[in-house]
């Protein structure tokens, strides 16, 4: 009898043990998912800069062009003479602390005098360092990417990111933006 009864405590024993680590491994997983939750934020629209996919190369070589639909913002999908300035706004769910915010865009149209620039809440990079003639782009554009990281990072605390992007002299148009945070 003492022999069952301390035979039924060790399994008790166990099945505590276990379930706790099965709780621990869940409350882990359930912990990773929220560090690798990645909302995104996507605008604009991939319609090849509103020549449509599959058109072959973009627009004709080094001509301005206005091919804005509704889900372009105003900003995606046209280019027009003279030094522009174009402003949207990505929001996103905010699931922790910021730790990376990656803007990915996809240019064209650029005569390369670089002194473009894309400003994220504050934080200004060069557009886009070199590129190519105006005939030289592939289908859809190259993709330009822009990171903050770290600190900077903490600018998207509130959900919001305002993407400006100055011309300054330059001639670049964009196709769409999408917007990439990683909490922590």
């Amino acid at each position: 009898m003492i022999r069952k009864a301390i035979m039924l405590a060790v399994v008790c024993v166990f099945a505590v043990l276990a379930a706790g680590l099965v709780l621990g491994v869940a409350a882990v997983r359930g912990a990773d998912a929220t560090i690798n939750t990645v909302p995104t934020s996507k605008l604009g629209d991939r319609d090849n800069f509103g020549y449509g996919r599959g058109t072959g190369p973009a627009p004709a070589p080094c001509a301005y062009f206005d091919n804005r639909e509704p889900e372009d913002l105003g900003v995606f999908d046209y280019e027009s003479p003279g030094s522009e300035e174009k402003t949207w706004t990505h929001t996103f769910p905010v699931t922790g602390t910021p730790k990376r915010v990656t803007l990915t865009t996809w240019e064209i149209f650029s005569d390369d005098s670089g002194a473009d620039t894309i400003e994220l809440d504050g934080h200004v990079f060069p557009y886009a360092p070199g590129g190519g003639t105006c005939d030289s782009y592939p289908e859809g554009g190259v993709e330009r990417v822009h990171e903050l990281i770290g600190a900077d990072a903490a600018v998207a605390a509130d959900g919001v990111i305002v993407v400006t992007f100055r011309e300054n002299g330059d001639d670049i148009s964009i196709d769409r933006a999408t917007l990439k945070v990683k909490f922590g």
